[in-house]
C-alpha cells in the first residue's frame, strides 16, 4: 500500500481516496461526583492513536488553591474492566484525598470499533486490559502501551494541577511487556 496524503493505492495499484479524518484530542467532563472532599470526575476524548472514542476517570483530591500541583498515580485495571470499576469499587478516593493525590484511570482497551472477534473471548480484545501495542493487522487499533505512555500523558497536559515528576503505574498484568518502538 502507498499512502500520500490524500490518496491510497493498494498493491494493484488501484487508487482509493484517503480523507483523513480529523479528531478533538482535547477531553470532555461527561460526569462528576463529589467524594472524600474530592472530585471523581470521567472525560471522553477522541483517540488519534486507537482510532475511537476513549473514555478515563480523574480523581482530584481537595485543594485550597487552584494552582496547587498534585502527585498522579495512574491505575491500569486488568481483564474484563473498564476506566469504572476501580474508580466504583476500590474506594482509593479516601487513600488519595488524605495523601493529596490525584488518581488517573484509563479505560482498559478500544471499543466500539466492531472488530470481527472483538468480544468473543472474555480474556481477549474488548476489556482484555493488555497495555501493549497489537502486531497483527486485524488488531491494529490495538494500541494501549502508546495510549498509557504516550497519549494520555500528553493528553493530560490539559490539566495544569498535575505534578508529573511522580509517576506509578500498577499493573494487575505484570507479564505485558513495553512496545520495543
Amino acid at each position: 500500500m502507498i499512502k500520500s496524503d490524500t490518496l491510497i493505492f493498494n498493491k494493484h495499484l488501484q487508487l482509493f481516496e484517503f480523507h483523513p479524518v480529523k479528531m478533538e484530542t482535547k477531553p470532555t467532563e461527561i460526569s462528576s461526583s463529589k467524594m472524600f472532599g474530592g472530585y471523581n470526575k470521567r472525560y471522553k476524548h477522541l483517540s488519534p492513536t486507537l482510532g475511537c472514542s476513549m473514555n478515563f476517570h480523574i480523581f482530584f483530591p481537595p485543594s485550597t488553591s487552584p494552582s496547587h500541583k498534585f502527585p498522579v498515580l495512574y491505575w491500569l485495571s486488568g481483564l474484563t474492566c473498564m476506566d469504572e470499576n476501580f474508580i466504583a469499587k476500590s474506594g482509593a478516593q479516601r487513600a488519595a484525598s488524605s495523601e493529596g493525590v490525584a488518581l488517573i484511570v484509563p479505560d482498559t482497551s478500544p471499543r466500539g470499533l466492531n472488530v470481527e472477534g472483538e468480544s468473543d473471548s472474555w480474556d481477549f480484545g474488548v476489556g482484555a486490559g493488555f497495555y501493549l501495542n497489537a502486531t497483527q493487522e486485524k488488531w491494529k487499533n490495538w494500541r494501549m502501551y502508546d495510549y498509557v505512555v504516550k497519549e494520555l500523558p500528553s493528553l493530560l497536559e490539559n490539566f495544569p494541577n498535575f505534578f508529573f515528576l511522580l509517576h506509578f503505574i500498577l499493573q494487575w498484568l505484570l507479564w505485558s511487556t513495553p512496545s520495543p518502538d
